[in-house]
C-alpha cells in the first residue's frame, strides 16, 4: 500500500476443518512425504479407538468413535493441516498469488497489476482444492477484501461459481489475533474491544484485598495480557488506551484529581513498568527486532519501507540531534491540542506504528 500497489484477497472458512479431516487421505500423504512410519502407525492406531464422549445437562452419554477428524488441541494437528494444503500452497504460488494459512485460517491475496483478476482465478482454485480434499467450505463466514475501491464494488456483485453464492466484502476485519485494514486509515476495534474489557477487569481487581504488590502482579499477568494482545501491527484507540492507563493507576495507587499519571506510573510500578504506553513501544520494538532476526531476507524490505515512511515525512523518521533538540513532548490525552504532533501520513502497518 505504501508503494501505492493495490492489495485484493480474501479468506476461506472451512467448516469444523479439524473434525472433517479425512484420515486415510492424511495418512496417505504423510506417508508419501516421509512422515516416519512407526509414529504415524502408532497415531492412526490411537485415533482408530479414541472414544468420544458428549456432556449434556451435566451428564456424560455414550462413549463413541467418530469416522474422521483428528484432535483439535493437539501440537500435531496444526502441523498436518499445514502438510495436507501444500499442494494448495504451491498452486497458490504458481498463479502468482500470496497464501498464508495458520491452523484452520486460510488466507490468499494477490498484489499490483492484475491483482483482481489473479485473486478470483486463486478463490475458485481454493473452493475447489477444499472440495476435493473432501473438505466444506462456510461462505457465510468467509471474507473478501481489496484496496481498490471499484475492486470492492465488483467483488460485491460477483458470484462464485464453486460454491455458487456470493461472499462478504469487507474493508476491515479480524485475523488472527490482529486486526487488518484496507481502507485509507488503521483501524482495530478488535483491540479497542480488548483494551475497553481489560479495563473492567482491572477495575474488579482494584476492589480486592490484594496487596499492592499482587495486585500489580496480576494486572501484568491478566489485564496487560488481556489488553494489549495484537498491539504489535494494530492502531490503538487513544480514548481506550486512556482507560486501560487511567484502570492501572487507580489499581496500583490513590486516586486523586490532580494525579499525574505519567509520575504515577514513574513512582508506583511495583516490578515491571505497568504504563500500556511504554509495553506497547517496547512490544512493536521487540516484535521488530524479532522479524529481523529471524527473517533476514525482509531486511531490505523493512529498510525500503523506513525510507518511504522518511521520504513522506512520517514522525519518527528523522532522528537527527540538532532536530530533536529543538522538539517538545507531546502532551498526554486530554491535556491540551495534540494535532500539532500527528503524523504527516497514515501508518499502514507495524513500522508505520512504531
Amino acid at each position: 500500500m505504501l508503494k501505492g500497489d493495490d492489495i485484493t484477497g480474501g479468506t476461506a472458512d472451512v467448516f469444523k476443518c479439524f473434525d472433517q479431516v479425512l484420515r486415510k487421505l492424511l495418512y496417505t500423504v504423510l506417508e508419501l512425504g516421509g512422515f516416519p512410519k512407526r509414529i504415524l502407525n502408532a497415531y492412526a492406531a490411537y485415533m482408530s479407538k479414541l472414544l468420544i464422549y458428549n456432556m449434556v445437562g451435566g451428564s456424560l452419554g455414550k462413549g463413541h468413535v467418530h469416522p474422521c477428524g483428528i484432535p483439535q488441541g493437539c501440537p500435531l494437528s496444526m502441523m498436518f493441516i499445514a502438510f495436507l494444503l501444500r499442494p494448495w500452497i504451491i498452486l497458490m504460488r504458481k498463479i502468482k498469488a500470496v497464501p498464508r494459512i495458520l491452523a484452520d485460517d486460510i488466507l490468499v491475496f494477490a498484489q499490483g497489476e492484475g491483482h483482481e483478476k489473479n485473486f478470483k482465478d486463486a478463490f475458485d482454485i481454493t473452493h475447489s482444492f477444499m472440495k476435493d480434499i473432501g473438505a466444506e467450505l462456510a461462505p457465510a463466514k468467509s471474507t473478501t477484501f481489496s484496496t481498490n475501491r471499484k475492486t470492492r464494488q465488483r467483488l460485491r456483485e460477483h458470484n462464485w461459481e464453486r460454491i455458487g453464492q456470493k461472499i462478504k466484502v469487507v474493508v476491515h476485519a479480524r485475523d488472527l489475533g490482529s486486526h487488518l485494514t484496507t481502507a485509507a486509515t488503521m483501524c482495530a476495534p478488535t483491540l479497542t474491544n480488548r483494551m475497553m474489557e481489560a479495563a473492567q477487569l482491572i477495575n474488579r481487581i482494584a476492589r480486592t484485598n490484594l496487596s499492592p504488590t499482587m495486585r500489580a502482579h496480576v494486572i501484568r499477568m491478566a489485564g496487560i495480557a488481556k489488553g494489549l494482545y495484537g498491539v504489535e501491527c494494530s492502531a490503538e484507540n487513544g480514548q481506550a488506551l486512556q482507560k486501560l492507563r487511567v484502570a492501572i493507576a487507580n489499581a496500583i495507587a490513590p486516586k486523586s484529581s490532580l494525579r499525574s499519571l505519567d509520575l504515577t506510573f514513574a513512582t508506583a510500578n511495583l516490578g515491571r513498568d505497568l504504563d500500556p504506553i511504554i509495553i506497547l513501544m517496547v512490544r512493536r520494538t521487540t516484535m521488530l527486532r524479532r522479524m529481523l532476526a529471524k527473517h533476514e531476507h525482509l531486511r531490505t524490505m523493512v529498510q525500503q519501507t523506513w525510507e518511504l515512511y522518511r521520504v513522506k515525512g512520517h514522525q519518527g523518521t528523522f532522528c537527527e540531534p540538532k532536530v530533536m533538540a529543538g522538539k517538545s513532548p507531546m502532551p498526554g490525552f486530554g491535556k491540551g491540542n495534540r494535532n500539532k504532533w500527528k503524523c504527516a501520513t497514515e501508518p499502514r502497518g507495524p513500522i508505520g506504528l512504531l
